[in-house]
């Protein structure tokens, strides 16, 4: 319910950003500028070189004060998108444009090579793929460590690795995508944790993955 009240108490932000003079981003075969993606608290703002950051601020400003919300301005961050070229000016503070003007002196501005996150995904110019991926492979393979000392039946292995391995890789597969050295590493970490280590498994993967009424787990 909290949620759904949240939703509908924000609404008037997008409105008011919707009346603005902010361009925006606009996207061939889209008819609305696109200014902003609201899923609940958390809030991105999409905005043009020639968008006044002021405008933005003013708007924000003017909604807490009505909504008695407040925006956290130290988890705010700004990502730089177009050419390398412009992405570096901005980066550098040497641009030109409005919006590059208009910033903040004490902005986070995010450089290429570097990922935030949002909504559980992780966006940036230029970021290593993998990277989201390794905590969660960390976890994944500690896991799999303390359910091998508990000495599980074959059944048993395969629970756990659909508990650890399919549950905890879900999300981010979905909302990110999965490189191929990930899936390798994860049907590695599968393959050793369901055989106990044995590098020759008695039984092919193809059979194993099988459904259970063809004989496989």
């Amino acid at each position: 319910m909290s949620c759904l009240l949240f939703n509908l108490a924000i609404e008037p932000l997008a409105t008011m950003m919707r009346r603005s003079t902010l361009r925006g981003f606009r996207i061939p075969g889209v008819v609305d500028r696109i200014l902003a993606a609201l899923f609940a608290d958390d809030t991105t703002a999409y905005l043009h070189e020639t968008d006044d950051y002021a405008v933005l601020t003013a708007i924000l400003r003017g909604w807490c004060a009505a909504s008695r919300a407040k925006f956290n301005e130290d988890k705010t961050e700004h990502i730089p998108i177009g050419t390398k070229a412009y992405r570096a000016e901005v980066l550098s503070r040497t641009s030109l444009t409005q919006i590059s003007r208009s910033l903040p002196a004490d902005a986070r501005l995010v450089p290429d090579g570097a990922a935030v996150r949002s909504l559980g995904a992780w966006i940036g110019n230029q970021t290593d793929d993998t990277a989201p991926w390794d905590p969660i492979l960390r976890t994944i393979e500690k896991q799999l460590e303390r359910w091998n000392k508990r000495r599980p039946t074959m059944y048993g292995r395969k629970l756990a690795a659909g508990m650890e391995v399919g549950g905890r890789t879900q999300f981010l597969a979905k909302a990110q995508g999965m490189p191929d050295s990930i899936l390798d590493k994860l049907d590695k970490l599968v393959t050793k944790f369901v055989w106990k280590g044995e590098t020759k498994p008695r039984i092919l993967k193809e059979m194993l993955c099988r459904p259970i009424c063809e004989g496989g787990l």
